[in-house]
């Protein structure tokens, strides 16, 4: 399962934190007269411009500055006061192993996948010898006899773990804003940075120009990457 994850599950959780970090940069683009009202409208009131650190003592442009926000906010979305994320920019996913006590041939292996991304449920239900067999929503158990069955087996195993946690895998911690600082120092050859698993500028400025379409400037990277000195 490591080598499954490492091969398809990771390359497809870069890919939606490539598509978040242009969703956030292209945000701030269109309200750059007013990006601490953007912040604070993404993060339900709890981040601003005083929490990006890095990113303002350099001057950062907009794309520096998303960056580092997402890398923020997923650190402080683990606080316990703090309001979750917005499900379009929450890029956590965990995979937690759990066995059915009441399968005494061990034959199943119980995957709990928690992520708000689509693409990585797909991923997932598409790994060699991994079947679907989601947790029943309550309304579904009433009418279906193989949702209860499902509802059944799945409050047994989770019942076991009450007290302990099971053996998890986490998508990797985020550090966007330590890519795009190795991609700015390397200029227009940071394509190269990709197949390190680097997010590049480059592939961020692709997928603004996509949610742009006819709309996108041609001097959109220069936008997304010029320094600010002030706010």
């Amino acid at each position: 399962m490591s080598m499954a994850l490492e091969r398809y599950a990771w390359p497809t959780w870069r890919t939606e934190a490539v598509r978040t970090l242009a969703a956030v940069a292209d945000t701030l683009l269109q309200g750059r007269d007013d990006q601490e009202a953007v912040l604070r409208r993404l993060s339900h009131g709890q981040l601003g411009l005083e929490d990006l650190v890095v990113s303002r003592a350099q001057g950062g442009g907009i794309l520096l500055r998303a960056a580092e926000f997402l890398d923020v906010a997923h650190v402080f979305i683990h606080r316990a006061s703090a309001v979750p994320l917005p499900s379009t920019l929450d890029l956590r996913c965990t995979a937690r192993f759990m066995d059915d006590p009441g399968d005494r041939d061990s034959r199943w292996i119980y995957v709990l996948l928690s992520t708000e991304r689509s693409s990585m449920e797909i991923m997932f239900g598409g790994l060699r010898d991994v079947e679907s067999y989601p947790v029943p929503a309550p309304a579904d158990v009433t009418d279906d006899p193989e949702a209860a069955e499902r509802a059944e087996i799945w409050a047994r195993v989770l019942q076991r773990y009450k007290s302990f946690s099971p053996p998890s895998i986490l998508a990797p911690d985020l550090h966007l804003t330590l890519d795009l600082i190795e991609a700015l120092g390397a200029g227009d050859r940071d394509d190269g940075l990709s197949s390190y698993s680097r997010v590049t500028i480059a592939e961020v400025v692709a997928e603004v120009a996509l949610r742009q379409g006819d709309k996108a400037p041609d001097d959109l990277r220069a936008q997304l990457v010029a320094p600010q000195t002030s706010d």
